[in-house]
């Protein structure tokens, strides 16, 4: 009785399955073709039908600027995108010479830009205070160690502490570059 069972199952399975091949068949002879350029290249027209002979402006053929002589790899004015202007080659000098700063037309106007000193990587994670009365002690870290020190203490040889506060810290870089107010978030 079993295997009469199995049989019986299997026999309803392969059913279904040419039930859906049948259905598969029909829903594939009976639509209409699709285009080689699938469902999008329907609606078009092909190109020879959308412009004539007459319609289409020829260009003329300048032999000439095939002899016109190419810019050299070293020079200056060349233009490898080819839309923008060439430089002249007093722009690219200046350029070179000072490659920091901004020109006053990109700043928009009034004096050229310096960029900043890079940001402090260092993250606040607290504050420290061991007896009451004494200073806050700054609790910091870069992902590789962690940090601790009070106001002026000089943290990885690079940035001081200039003030602890309880939710931020202000570090200064060493050689005078600026400084940086690192909130407790971590920003």
């Amino acid at each position: 009785m079993p295997m009469e069972a199995k049989t019986r199952g299997q026999a309803v399975l392969l059913a279904g399955l040419l039930c859906v091949l049948a259905v598969a068949l029909w829903w594939n002879l009976s639509s209409p073709p699709v285009p080689a350029g699938g469902p999008q290249a329907a609606g078009r027209r092909p190109a020879s039908a959308t412009a004539t002979p007459k319609d289409t402006p020829v260009e003329t053929v300048r032999l000439d600027a095939l002899a016109a002589p190419r810019p050299q790899p070293g020079d200056q004015r060349r233009d490898p995108f080819r839309f923008r202007a060439a430089r002249l080659q007093t722009d690219a000098a200046s350029e070179m010479s000072q490659p920091a700063m901004q020109s006053t037309e990109e700043a928009g106007g009034g004096e050229p830009i310096q960029p900043g000193p890079p940001p402090i990587p260092l993250r606040f994670i607290g504050v420290v205070r061991i007896a009451e009365g004494q200073q806050l002690t700054a609790v910091l870290s870069d992902g590789n160690g962690v940090y601790r020190g009070t106001e002026g203490d000089i943290i990885e040889g690079r940035y001081r502490i200039v003030r602890v506060r309880l939710d931020s810290v202000e570090l200064a870089h060493l050689d005078g570059r600026g400084h940086q107010v690192i909130r407790m978030s971590g920003s």
